[in-house]
Formats: structure tokens, sequence, C-alpha cells
């Protein structure tokens, strides 16, 4: 499956979650993006366009007749990937996804 910044940002935005406050403090900072689908197929092609993340399965207790695939990525690579999906979103997580941007900039020139 070929996949493009944009169906990645679509992806994240539709059954994704993006997680901005991973660690009380900036030193261990870290975001967190997690995509779940039905389709093995799209965790594992998110993967392979951002050569990161996990891949996971679980099945909900509430369905138990149904297996759920998960891509998750977290620190820098997640980074990454809001770098290149971010422009590309619509809805509220692109603020949150910009917001994450920010402060990891931030981060960056606190080292400095």
């Amino acid at each position: 499956m070929t996949t493009t910044d944009e169906y990645a940002a679509a992806w994240i935005e539709a059954r994704g979650r993006l997680q901005t406050n991973a660690g009380s403090t900036e030193a261990h900072y870290r975001p967190t993006i997690r995509v779940v689908s039905v389709d093995p197929g799209v965790p594992e092609a998110l993967k392979e366009h951002f050569g990161s993340g996990e891949l996971n399965y679980f099945v909900p207790r509430s369905a138990p007749h149904m297996t759920l695939y998960t891509w998750q990525v977290r620190g820098t690579p997640a980074v990454k990937a809001l770098r290149r999906t971010a422009p590309h979103m619509i809805t509220d997580l692109r603020e949150d996804a910009e917001r994450a941007l920010e402060r990891e900039e931030q981060k960056a020139r606190a080292r400095c």
C-alpha cells in the first residue's frame, strides 16, 4: 500500500490519538501518536511510510469477536511524523499537533 503524508494525516485524524501531555516535566515530554484500525494494513502502511513505530493488536472487551490493530510512535519519531502531517490536517487535532511541535521547538532552543 502506497501512503502519502496527506493519507497518513487523514488516518491520524480519523482513527488516531495524539497524546501531548506525556511526561510531567519537559525532560520527560514525549508526544505519542496512536492509530487504531480494523484493517492490519493501515498500521503497517503507517509504519512503513514513517520508518518507525510499533505495531500491535488487541481484542476489545466490548467486542470480543473483533481484533483491532495499532500503530504507535513516541518521542522524536512522533515529532517527525507530526511535522510531515500537521500541514495536511483539517480538524482540531491540527491545533494539538502544532502545539506539540511548538513545545518540541522550545525544548530544542532551551538545550542550545
